[in-house]
């Protein structure tokens, strides 16, 4: 009717009836992708055509739809919208995502936790190397930072200190992308 499809891969738009901290969503953020309200569709739909976005879309100063407060969900509301101008604005800093040009190390006790951050990297540009704890391998790699949600032993500390790679819990990766101010990050 309105000439859209529906795909998993390859989107303009996200529409969430609510906002969560999902795979989808992060993945959306880092390719700055328009995350939408619902409301976008009915409405689209009662004009047999698609409206414009700036008043459904998350954290669009013009956004004007009915939300449910609850805890946290300002943040995720914000995002969208940030992430979106930061790319518009720093196209070629941010040129494959957000994550452009950058390479982590992600030690995770849970695999499922690696792949899930894994992909969200990787889907913004960037690239997750495997963890070898060797300083040759570490200064060669140019590492931006060691993600970490378990603990690492104190001689891989002082080896990533050495090699002056920032270690970071992986709701980094949340923090990032969140914040207001990414169009003057490294």
């Amino acid at each position: 009717m309105l000439g859209g499809s529906i795909s998993e891969e390859d989107y303009n738009f996200l529409v969430m009836p609510k906002l969560i901290k999902s795979p989808k969503y992060f993945k959306s953020l880092t390719r700055g992708k328009f995350i939408l309200h619902p409301d976008f569709i009915e409405d689209s739909v009662k004009q047999k055509a698609f409206v414009g976005t700036s008043k459904y879309e998350y954290g669009n100063p013009n956004f004007d739809c009915p939300l449910v407060q609850r805890p946290g969900l300002e943040e995720l509301i914000n995002g969208p919208y940030a992430c979106r101008q930061a790319i518009k604005h720093c196209p070629q800093k941010y040129r494959d995502g957000l994550f452009t040009d950058m390479k982590f190390i992600i030690v995770c006790s849970q695999q499922d936790k690696r792949k899930i951050f894994s992909e969200v990297i990787v889907c913004g540009g960037g690239k997750v190397v495997e963890p070898a704890f060797e300083e040759a391998a570490l200064k060669r790699e140019k590492i931006n930072y060691c993600l970490t949600e378990s603990s690492i032993t104190g001689q891989q500390m002082k080896l990533l200190q050495a090699c002056n790679i920032p270690i970071k819990n992986v709701k980094f990766i949340y923090e990032y992308l969140l914040s207001s101010n990414l169009m003057n990050k490294v």
